[in-house]
């Protein structure tokens, strides 16, 4: 029998999101996969497993997972893109200015994942662009005329505010990918089992 994997995720910034998580793992049972639920801090005190980071790029978070022995893989940089475009679309604007914090640790891999999202979006006929905060206390620019912000969160809370402050926004990732984000860790799940 397969271990269960979990779903980790950082801490909302937001009473009651956590009932945003426990849809998606009502959505994953529907699907045949039994997960876990646990925080950051949460995975860091539990037995090494596959873990499933609600995370969209490599940075000190996923670092520490991967040192305490986890075997951890954030949101992959297609899907993000994939999700981000299809409500994009959806509600006809011209493009999207991303915005994610500056990671503490493992700059380089923040970036390089962040690149890979731009690419995978404008290859999807997105116009994009990448604007990370150096801190919470930072307002990021408003997006182009025509365009809107899309936070780099997947729960709502400080860093989804602060960048829908600026006006047009698509919101947490989990407001339009819950389904996406479910059919990805179930056919990650699937082919383990299979392959």
């Amino acid at each position: 029998m397969q271990p269960r994997p979990l779903i980790v995720y950082h801490r909302p910034g937001r009473r009651g999101e956590e009932r945003r998580l426990h849809a998606l793992t009502g959505l994953l049972h529907q699907l045949g996969v039994e997960a876990g639920l646990a925080s950051i801090e949460e995975a860091l005190r539990a037995p090494p497993a596959r873990v499933y980071l609600l995370l969209f790029t490599r940075g000190g978070h996923w670092r520490s997972l991967v040192d305490a022995g986890h075997d951890a893989h954030t949101v992959p940089p297609w899907l993000t893109a994939s999700c981000i475009a299809s409500e994009a679309r959806r509600r006809g604007v011209a493009g999207v200015q991303l915005v994610a914090l500056r990671a503490h640790r493992l700059r380089e891999l923040q970036e390089a994942d962040l690149a890979a999202i731009e690419a995978a979006a404008r290859a999807q006929g997105l116009e994009t662009r990448v604007h990370i905060l150096a801190t919470m206390a930072e307002e990021p620019p408003a997006p182009p005329r025509g365009w809107v912000a899309a936070p780099l969160a997947l729960l709502d809370g400080k860093l989804a505010r602060t960048a829908c402050s600026t006006g047009q926004c698509l919101g947490p990732l989990l407001d339009y990918c819950l389904r996406g984000l479910a059919a990805w860790i179930a056919s990650e799940e699937k082919r383990r089992a299979t392959g």
